[in-house]
């Protein structure tokens, strides 16, 4: 993967939206399907998954928001509570 040129900004990734869900297509289809958003993140809190509810109601391409930090989606106001439950969930999950 190349070095992006923003210290602390990843370049997206060009992986499909259900990124390992695609062995799993029942599933997949599900996720594609439904009218609510599904954003999933990785251990750093960067998007690995965005259906396309979630592209209708923020207004990104999963282009887009693949590989961008889950901040990007929360408003800034509950930045601060949802870092405390990120650190509260990883000793105890």
């Amino acid at each position: 993967m190349k070095k992006s040129t923003s210290p602390g900004v990843k370049k997206p990734s060009s992986r499909p939206r259900r990124g390992r869900l695609k062995f799993m297509p029942h599933v997949a289809a599900i996720i594609d399907s439904v009218t609510d958003a599904i954003i999933a993140v990785n251990e750093e809190q960067r998007v690995v998954l965005f259906n396309p509810a979630a592209e209708k109601m923020f207004g990104y391409a999963v282009q887009a928001a693949i590989g961008q930090p889950l901040d990007r989606f929360i408003p800034e106001r509950f930045h601060a509570a949802h870092w405390a439950h990120v650190r509260a969930f990883g000793p105890s999950g």
